[in-house]
């Protein structure tokens, strides 16, 4: 399975080092850029450039996140998959 880990802060950077080693594909976005490119060259993980496409080909999706980084994630995932859905 394929998984969409989106947040790399304190608590989602090992999370999904963790996803990873358990044997599951692991395609992260985080709103830094350099971030995930961290993450993916610590772990070998793939990186997507917006969160509707690290959850494109997942079948689960995952969020960490704290106080108002929540909001603003799922608010920038949601208006991913508008555009996409009106393309």
């Amino acid at each position: 399975m394929k998984v969409a880990f989106i947040g790399l802060g304190v608590m989602g950077y090992p999370m999904a080092g963790h996803v990873l080693r358990a044997g599951l594909e692991i395609c992260v976005f985080n709103r830094n850029a350099a971030r995930a490119e961290q993450w993916c060259a610590e772990y070998g993980g793939d990186m997507a450039p917006t969160p509707a496409e690290a959850a494109k080909n997942a079948g689960s999706a995952a969020e960490v996140s704290i106080g108002g980084r929540t909001f603003t994630i799922k608010k920038e995932f949601l208006e991913d998959i508008r555009e996409q859905r009106l393309r």
